[in-house]
This record gives structure tokens, sequence and C-alpha cells, in this order.
């Protein structure tokens, strides 16, 4: 006896797993990798501020720069959610990709803003 399934039928009743139950798993990688984001974030702002650490204005551009940051930072589960839409499976590569490319992104331009905005802290690196 040969049984045909219904190639209409739902994924669910078919005993497939949906790729988009993937969301949970990935936005929740995305929250470990938060963690080393931030602390990469953290160490170069305090390298780069280091000449202005007991400026106020320092630490007011610090936090607003970390707010920004972190509001970018949701682009990358998006991206990835999409790519696993797309492809139709996880695609492993995408998460390293995407949180290299935001995390090189973020620390320039947090070392560009903060170099510029206080440059005394050029002298710190000899220059």
């Amino acid at each position: 006896m040969i049984v045909v399934q219904n190639p209409y039928a739902s994924p669910l009743t078919t005993g497939e797993k949906p790729a988009s139950s993937d969301s949970g798993e990935v936005f929740f990688a995305w929250e470990r990798l938060r963690v080393v984001y931030n602390g990469v974030l953290v160490s170069l702002t305090l390298l780069c501020g280091f000449g202005s650490l007991a400026d106020p204005k320092f630490w007011s551009t610090a936090v607003f720069g970390a707010i920004l940051t972190n509001v970018c930072f949701c682009v990358g589960p998006v991206l990835e959610g999409y790519a696993t839409w797309f492809a139709g499976r996880r695609v492993p590569w995408v998460r390293w990709g995407l949180l290299l490319l935001g995390q090189l992104f973020a620390a320039g331009l947090a070392c560009t803003v903060i170099l510029n905005a206080f440059p005394n802290n050029w002298t710190v690196f000899g220059l």
C-alpha cells in the first residue's frame, strides 16, 4: 500500500518542524552574545576615553552610545531570522558573520566618536 502525503498539508500535521519555530532559539542565542558584544564595547570605550574618565560629558556620551548600539544590536537576530526563513533551515555562519560585522562597525564607531569628541585622549596613545 502506498501512502501519499498531502503536499499542501501544514508542517505541523506532517510532523515536520517549521523554520519559524527556531525564532526563540535565535533570540536567546543573540541575547547570550549581547554580553560579549557589550563587554568588547565597554572595554574599547574605556580604553579610548581613558584620559576623560573624570569628565561627566564623557559618561553621558558613553551611555547614549551604549543605548544606541544596543538598539542596533537588535538588527542581528532579525537578519538571522530572515536568513533562516529564506533558507528554510538554520545557517550557522550567518550568526557569527553578522556578529563580527556588527561588532567591528560598532567598535570602530565607538572609538571614532570618543577620540573625536575628547581629543585629549590621543595623548594617552602617545599621539
